[in-house]
Parts: structure tokens; C-alpha cells; sequence
């Protein structure tokens, strides 16, 4: 992977939209940081049928590309199992999450970093926005943020997005974790606002929120070596 001295590298294109009607907006309100039933990710995985919740990267109702893979997998950047997924130590370290037939303006992030390992916290990066993966918004700018710590795993940040997002990306700074390294990691990504998705549901496609849940996400690197599915 050749990582650009400027900027992060570019991520792969989502799939191509395939819904065209008309989209209803749902409102998803923060309460607090370690409320982690009422963001936009918990509900992408909720199963309408059964009432359990399933993650939805390995439900494939969140598509997530990163720009490597050290530690844990993808599903963990929105999961709080006590596992990390982690980058490795590239400078601009990347994560993105594509809401693919839906749209998102969000009002609030969290982030964590829940795990026993005190090690690698976030200090300086930025949450991003775009709708073709190429113009990214800049929605937050952390510089030396301590808010995630040993004694604090989860924090929360308001945003004033002034548009709909398909994608929102985590940037790190190079040398932006509390070590002075390039490695990205945290866990349990948490995004609240308003939520646009298609009026009826789609056969089939990734916003179907009653899809088999026995589905295996098969991770893949492309030729630049981003990680995806």
C-alpha cells in the first residue's frame, strides 16, 4: 500500500445505488455516551422478526472499509466486546462507514476504546462526510483530544452537519494516537441525527433489515490493499 504524503489514500466505491422512490427520515437523539441503544448502527441492527440485535457490519446492513487490518476485524469498529479493531502503523489510518441506500446528518458521534488494552487512544483525527467518496466534509476536528482514556472509554461529540452523508470517515493524524504512532483504534461507533432511508424496504439489499443474519462477511483486499467487503 502506498500511503500518499498529503492525505489519506481512497477508499473503494460503494455499490451503486439502487433505490429511486421516495425516503423517510427517522430521528435518532443522543442521550448520553453509554447510551448504545438509540444511534443509527444499533438500530441498523436490530432483526425486525426476532427482536435480536446483530451486528450489523457482519449482517452486511453497514458496509465499513479501513485503510488496513492489524487487530480485531471490521465488525469490531462498531461492537463493545472489550475487542479493538486496530490499523496498522500507517500514517493517515482510515476508517469508513458506508450507509450504501441511506443517508445520515449527524448530530452526535461516539467513540470507544473498550478494552484492557491502555494503549493506542485517539488524540488528533477528524470525522468526515461525503456522498461520492472523493469531497469530504470536515464534521469534527479533534487536536489532542484526551476525552477517550483509561478511566473514560467512551466519550461523545456534538456535530452541526448541514448536510446528508452516505459515507462518514475516521482520519487519523499522522502520529495522532497517544503513543505518537499511526495505528487507529477504537471501537463502538455510535452515530445519532437524522436518518434518511427508502420508504419501503428493498429485496435483498443491504437495508433490508430482515435479511438472513446467518450471513459471513468475506473480507477482501484490493490491489491498493484497502480492506473491505
Amino acid at each position: 500500500l502506498v500511503v500518499p504524503a498529503s492525505g489519506p489514500c481512497r477508499a473503494p466505491d460503494g455499490p451503486p445505488r439502487r433505490w429511486t422512490g421516495s425516503y423517510t427520515v427517522r430521528t435518532f437523539t443522543y442521550s448520553g455516551p453509554r447510551d448504545s441503544r438509540a444511534g443509527v448502527v444499533y438500530s441498523l441492527g436490530m432483526d425486525a422478526k426476532t427482536g435480536r440485535w446483530n451486528n450489523p457490519v457482519e449482517a452486511k446492513v453497514l458496509r465499513v472499509c479501513a485503510s488496513s487490518l492489524a487487530g480485531g476485524g471490521l465488525a469490531n469498529t462498531v461492537a463493545r466486546s472489550g475487542v479493538l479493531y486496530q490499523s496498522e502503523e500507517q500514517p493517515w489510518s482510515w476508517c469508513i462507514f458506508d450507509f450504501q441506500e441511506c443517508f445520515i446528518r449527524p448530530n452526535y458521534y461516539t467513540l470507544a476504546h473498550d478494552s484492557p488494552a491502555h494503549v493506542r487512544f485517539m488524540r488528533s483525527w477528524q470525522l468526515e462526510g461525503s456522498n461520492n467518496n472523493l469531497n469530504w466534509q470536515i464534521l469534527s476536528r479533534h487536536n489532542h483530544d484526551e476525552s477517550i482514556n483509561p478511566r473514560s472509554a467512551v466519550s461523545a461529540w456534538a456535530l452541526q452537519a448541514k448536510a446528508f452523508y452516505r459515507y462518514l470517515r475516521i482520519v487519523l493524524d499522522p502520529g495522532g494516537n497517544s503513543e505518537g504512532g499511526n495505528a487507529l483504534a477504537f471501537n463502538g461507533f455510535e452515530v445519532f441525527g437524522e436518518f434518511k432511508m427508502p420508504s419501503e424496504p428493498l429485496t435483498g439489499a443491504a437495508v433490508d433489515s430482515t435479511m438472513s443474519t446467518n450471513y459471513t462477511p468475506r473480507v477482501e483486499v484490493d490491489s491498493q490493499g484497502t480492506l473491505h467487503y
